[in-house]
């Protein structure tokens, strides 16, 4: 049994005469890879789900012994995501031990093993995708629409975590009271947002705050609260501890 783990070499996973089975955070055949949690969020799923297949050559491409779907609501981060998994995969897991202790060697034929290469033909396209996140692909584009933001901070909460800099000088700051500058640049990480949707005239991306309760970003579509972050050598906190101690005046960039 492989969970969260690297690729096994054959010579490994080919040693045992039921087979090698791994469990894997997705709706197998779509979401292969190293993170199948952070890509469904960040793409906007409602729905997740964990599957257990026996490990071939090919990563994530075995054949699926059994899968248990689980919704994913429009505030769960991929934490909370991966939580609700651990715990339903669990249960799979054993589920499918029970199976595998059942039928044997007749196990790798039953019917009831679905071929993912059978499902993708049913389906008509290629599977999605979920391939490692590295630091450089954290950055948040602040350009994008309101929905496909908040999904992408979401997804990436609380690791690896959205990043971006809060910059000072920028004309397209607006403090909401006083249009004072702090005189430097901050790096976060941004941990959860809250969605404003509606129009308005603010330039995107600007920061708009009264530097005491509230932090927003204007966004194509809305504006993005931004209700916890992270600066380095900090601990994550809310909003409003981290402005009680800082006077922010700048740029999302």
């Amino acid at each position: 049994m492989v969970v969260a783990f690297r690729m096994l070499p054959e010579v490994v996973f080919a040693m045992p005469p039921l087979g090698t089975i791994n469990l894997h955070a997705s709706l197998l055949p779509d979401y292969r890879g190293a993170a199948p949690i952070n890509h469904a969020i960040i793409n906007g799923e409602t729905l997740s789900g964990i599957s257990t297949f026996f490990i071939e050559k090919e990563i994530d491409t075995g054949k699926i012994i059994m899968q248990e779907k689980v919704g994913i609501s429009d505030n769960m981060d991929a934490g909370m995501l991966h939580d609700k998994l651990m715990e339903k995969g669990s249960e799979l897991l054993v589920q499918t031990i029970r199976k595998i202790e059942k039928y044997g060697p007749d196990i790798k034929t039953h019917p009831d093993l679905l071929n993912q290469a059978e499902l993708l033909d049913r389906l008509g396209r290629a599977p999605k995708i979920a391939p490692k996140i590295f630091p450089e692909d954290c950055e948040i584009d602040w350009t994008d629409s309101i929905e496909n933001t908040f999904n992408f901070i979401r997804g990436l909460s609380p690791f690896p975590g959205a990043r971006t800099k809060i910059k000072d000088g920028s004309e397209n700051l607006t403090d909401d009271k006083t249009g004072n500058s702090s005189g430097k640049e901050i790096s976060v990480k941004i941990f959860s947002t809250k969605k404003e949707s509606g129009k308005h005239k603010a330039p995107v991306p600007s920061l708009h705050t009264d530097n005491k309760t509230y932090l927003k970003v204007a966004v194509n579509g809305g504006f993005l609260h931004i209700k916890e972050l992270q600066v380095p050598g900090k601990k994550r906190m809310a909003i409003e501890d981290f402005l009680r101690g800082n006077s922010v005046s700048g740029w999302m960039h």
